[in-house]
């Protein structure tokens, strides 16, 4: 259960971050009405955008594409296989070739640290 807690959190903070590039808080509350986003360019989307079917189907890729890099990258650590999952789910499993260079060619160029980055701010505040 912890696991996919840990999942859904990271999901929500990748969505979050898809939304917004800027660090105010104005900008994170009004993405927050955004909860989850399924890329329509490669997938099609399932059910409302705040359903549980979507959070659902947005949660699954993202455990697929951990998965793809654990197969990919099977000496990487679990956590080095997370962070490459979350570059994954932004860039594609392909985009990934090194844990040190997983971000080129990502949102912002530094997709995985920044969701890393706000998902450790949003846990020291409780969240």
């Amino acid at each position: 259960m912890l696991l996919y807690q840990v999942i859904i959190s990271i999901f929500i903070l990748i969505s979050i971050f898809s939304l917004t590039f800027t660090l105010s808080l104005m900008d994170c509350l009004y993405d927050l009405i955004f909860l989850i986003t399924v890329d329509k360019r490669y997938h099609t989307p399932e059910g409302a955008w705040d359903s549980e079917q979507h959070v659902t189907q947005g949660t699954k890729i993202l455990i697929d594409s951990i998965k793809e890099i654990k197969a990919k990258f099977p000496q990487w650590t679990q956590e080095q296989c997370f962070k490459g999952g979350i570059s994954a789910y932004n860039a594609g499993v392909k985009n990934v070739r090194t844990y040190e260079r997983m971000d080129v060619g990502t949102t912002g160029g530094d997709y995985s640290n920044d969701v890393v980055a706000r998902a450790q701010w949003y846990k020291s505040k409780g969240y």
